[in-house]
This record gives C-alpha cells, sequence and structure tokens, in this order.
C-alpha cells in the first residue's frame, strides 16, 4: 500500500520497522527486487559502529551507486524509479549534539529526489521513536511497514524453500 501510494504522486521514504534480526534488510532486498529490476536496486549500509559524519554518509552513498559528485549527480546516476535501500537507520545518528546531521540530509534528500527514487529505510521501532521525538520525521514516510518476527514453522519453511531452489 505505501508503494501504491508514492506511485500515485504521495512522495516520500517508505519506512521498515522491526527489532533486531527480524529480517528487515531482507524484506526490503525482496520488496525492492519485486518493484523494479536488481540494476535499479541500491543498498546503502552504515559503518560498522555507526556514524554521524556527513562526509562517510556522502562516501558511502557514492560508493553504493558507484558515482562521485554532489548529490544531485549521485541520485541522476540511479535510474528513474529506481529503490535506494537506507539500512540501519539508527547507525546514523547518536545521542549528543550534532548527532541528528546525517538524519537532517537524509530527510533533505527524501524531500528533494524521492519524486523520481523510491526511498526504503529500515531500522528499529526504539530508535525510531527516540529520532521522532528529537525530530519529528514522521512526515517524510508516505507509509510503515513492520516486520515481526517469524515462528520457527515459518523458518522452516524458508529454509526448505531456499534448499529446494537450488536443486
Amino acid at each position: 500500500e505505501a508503494y501504491a501510494r508514492h506511485q500515485e504522486g504521495h512522495f516520500g521514504a517508505i519506512l521498515v520497522l522491526g527489532d533486531a534480526n527480524a529480517g528487515k534488510t531482507t524484506l526490503c532486498r525482496r520488496l525492492a527486487e519485486t518493484w523494479c529490476a536488481s540494476q535499479k536496486v541500491v543498498h546503502l549500509f552504515p559503518p560498522e559502529g555507526g556514524s554521524i559524519e556527513p562526509m562517510q554518509f556522502k562516501s558511502r552513498l557514492e560508493d553504493a551507486v558507484k558515482v562521485h559528485g554532489d548529490y544531485d549527480e549521485i541520485f541522476r546516476a540511479i535510474p528513474l524509479g529506481g529503490v535506494l535501500v537506507i539500512n540501519d537507520l539508527e547507525l546514523w545518528r547518536e545521542r549528543s549534539p550534532g548527532g541528528m546531521v546525517v538524519i537532517d540530509i537524509l530527510l533533505e534528500l527524501v524531500d528533494k529526489f524521492s519524486e523520481r527514487t523510491t526511498f526504503l529505510i529500515n531500522t528499529n521501532p526504539y530508535s525510531y521513536q527516540i529520532i521522532n521525538q528529537v525530530k519529528p520525521i514522521t512526515q517524510a514516510f508516505v507509509g510503515v511497514v513492520e516486520c515481526g518476527p517469524f515462528d520457527v514453522e515459518e523458518i522452516q519453511q524458508a529454509v526448505l524453500r531456499r534448499h529446494r531452489s537450488a536443486g
């Protein structure tokens, strides 16, 4: 539904919420591949341990897109209708003065480029609540997808399907 709203012209990002190891990254990967061809999907991962440095965020984005330049050049390199998956939003902030600077940049990018690129952002619900208390970001999202944990039977079925698919 959130993706349909985005396609109808309600621009903004799509948020995927879930606890650690709930499968947010995998869900985002599958959603992005379902929505468009894999060559139109860019995955941005934070550095291990996170970072609030704007230049590190930009450098990681440049590496993911494989284009160096300003943000306009970077987003022109993502094919029209492409998806930018931003994993682990919580690792791009910290509780300190200036600890939300990358979040601010990201919100500006969503505002400026979500008409041509679908932003799919994942984080855990606890960090999202804290971020939203410090800086209300709810208006940046056209929808929220909650990623709950699998039960044992669902995991077993997924593993069996994966094994069968490889022959």
